[in-house]
This record gives C-alpha cells, sequence and structure tokens, in this order.
C-alpha cells in the first residue's frame, strides 16, 4: 500500500523493494556495492532512485495478493472521488 500511495517510486517504501531485491538479485547488490565504493572514495555522494512499474505491479499483485491488489483499487478510487476544495476557500467545521 505503502509504494502505491507514493506514486510507485522516488521515495523510501520504493527504496524498500530496492533493498529487498538485492537479497535476490545480484546486478541490484552489485549496484549497491559500487554506490558504496563510490562514496568511499569521492566527495560528491551518489545514490539511486527506485521506480516500479505500476501496471505490471499491478497485474502481479491481482494474481498473487488479491486483497491487497483490490485495498489499492478501493484507496485509489477513494482519491478520485473526492472533490478538490478551491484553493483559496477555508475549511470550515460545523
Amino acid at each position: 500500500m505503502a509504494l502505491a500511495r507514493c506514486g510507485w517510486g522516488g521515495d523510501y517504501p520504493a527504496d524498500d523493494v530496492t533493498e529487498f531485491a538485492a537479497g535476490y538479485d545480484s546486478l541490484v547488490a552489485d549496484m549497491f556495492k559500487y554506490i558504496s565504493m563510490y562514496n568511499r572514495y569521492h566527495k560528491e555522494h551518489i545514490g539511486f532512485e527506485c521506480h516500479v512499474d505500476n501496471i505490471s505491479a499491478m497485474a502481479w499483485l491481482r494474481l498473487w495478493k488479491p486483497k491487497i491488489h483490490l485495498q489499492i483499487l478501493k484507496a485509489l478510487t477513494e482519491v478520485k472521488e473526492r472533490k478538490p476544495r478551491p484553493s483559496n476557500s477555508i475549511p470550515v467545521r460545523s
């Protein structure tokens, strides 16, 4: 859910996906080794940013984790259904 909430990338939930992938994908693990070595010897450090293909992710979730798939769909639908308040309006509590 957190990954979908952050727009499928560029935030900590996507970083978590990349760090998890390093455990089973040697190319991702090598990338982390490279970043670590580079940063050890250079003044200006580099990093990484992960973006997940949301269409593929949702297809995988639909097949293997249907409850999570439905939760994400429901959350996305709720966001779309909310009516945006004009930027110059002041919220009023009743």
